[in-house]
């Protein structure tokens, strides 16, 4: 009996865990760049998509809830552009950990263009972005 709890726990820990559902909010800014980010934009005008896996559940745009069939073009269509950006980012991420993790000094440019060598805590912190992007992106 105490065999048939423990299965039960884990097979209903497993189907929890693999069924974890991530907010990820697209925008098109001033110069027509589409973006997808796991983080609200601040002032931009934003749909806010519900994935859950390599699927698109609903999109909620200025508070109202918008229903997504995968059955019409259009639909496909943006689930097609959301797995071409996540490829990207994906790939980006795996870019950046690899440089992060292959020279002690690496320089970035800053918001004027100038470039700018990264503290170790610097470099800390984009490692963890870094990491946390292949995670969100890459499965």
């Amino acid at each position: 009996m105490r065999f048939l709890a423990i299965l039960c726990m884990l097979l209903v820990s497993s189907s929890y865990a693999g069924s974890q559902k991530v907010k990820v909010y697209r925008w098109i800014d001033a110069k027509g760049v589409v973006t997808f980010s796991e983080y609200r934009p601040q002032n931009s005008k934003y749909v806010e998509l519900e994935i859950e896996g390599d699927r698109v559940l609903r999109g909620k745009k200025d508070g109202q809830s918008v229903e997504i069939s995968i059955n019409a073009d259009k639909d496909d269509s943006m689930v097609d552009e959301l797995n071409s950006q996540a490829k990207l980012y994906c790939d980006k991420a795996k870019h950046n950990l690899k440089v992060l993790d292959s020279y002690e000094s690496v320089k970035v440019l800053d918001d004027k263009g100038n470039p700018k060598t990264l503290s170790q805590n610097d470099i800390a912190q984009q490692k963890r972005l870094a990491n946390r992007q292949i995670e969100l992106f890459c499965n």
